[in-house]
C-alpha cells in the first residue's frame, strides 16, 4: 500500500457529450488548461446503493487505487477516501470485497483526458462504453462550508462552455439502465 488519504470533499457534476462535442471540447481545453494528463484507467465498480466503492487499475499511471466515494452515486457531492497500491494487485483488491460480500462489480474501461484549471477545477473528459462521450468537472474541498461557492465556480464553468450537467434524476436514470443492462437488476 502506498498512501491513505484522509477524507476529503468532492464537489462534481458529469454530463453527456456527443462524441463531436467530445472532441472540440478537448481542442478548446487543451488551449485552456494549465495541466494534462491521458488517465486511462480500467474500473471495477461494485454494485452498491448508497456510496460509490470502486478499485481502479490505472493504466496510464501503472497504479492501482481503492476509493469510496461516501455519498449517493447519484449525487455530486462525496466525501472521499483512497489509497493507492501498485496495479499488480488489483485482482487481489477485488479478490478482498469479493470475499467480503461485495459480489456484483462492472468492470469499465475509461479513455479519460485530465485537466487541470483555473480556480482547482478538474475537468475530465472521458469515453466508457455505458456512458459513451461525457465530462466530470469536480473540485475539492476542505470544509463543507464551501461546498455552495464551488457548485457555483463549476456551474459558471458549465455555462461558460455550454456543457449541461446531469440533475440526480437523470443520474439515477442512467445508473438503472446501466444496472439492468449488465443484469445487476431486474
Amino acid at each position: 500500500m502506498e498512501k491513505i488519504t484522509k477524507q476529503k470533499i468532492e464537489v462534481e457534476m458529469r454530463g453527456l457529450l456527443n462524441k463531436k462535442q467530445f472532441f472540440v471540447l478537448k481542442k478548446k481545453i487543451e488551449t485552456e488548461c494549465l495541466f494534462f494528463e491521458e488517465d486511462n484507467k480500467i474500473s471495477y465498480f461494485f454494485i452498491v446503493t448508497g456510496f460509490v466503492l470502486k478499485v481502479n487499475n490505472e493504466t496510464s499511471k501503472d497504479s492501482g487505487v481503492v476509493i469510496l466515494k461516501i455519498g449517493h452515486e447519484t449525487g455530486n457531492i462525496f466525501e472521499e477516501v483512497y489509497f493507492k497500491f501498485n496495479n499488480n494487485f488489483v485482482d487481489d483488491m477485488i479478490k478482498i470485497f469479493k470475499s467480503l460480500g461485495f459480489e456484483k462489480i462492472n468492470k469499465v474501461p475509461q479513455i479519460r483526458y485530465n485537466y487541470l484549471l483555473k480556480n482547482g477545477i478538474q475537468l475530465s473528459l472521458k469515453y466508457t462504453p455505458d456512458f459513451g462521450y461525457h465530462f466530470e468537472i469536480e473540485s475539492i474541498v476542505n470544509s463543507s462550508k464551501k461546498i455552495n461557492k464551488t457548485k457555483k465556480l463549476l456551474t459558471n464553468f458549465c455555462q461558460k462552455h455550454f456543457l449541461t450537467p446531469l440533475n440526480e434524476d437523470d443520474m439515477k436514470k442512467i445508473i438503472i439502465k446501466i444496472n439492468k443492462k449488465h443484469k445487476f437488476l431486474k
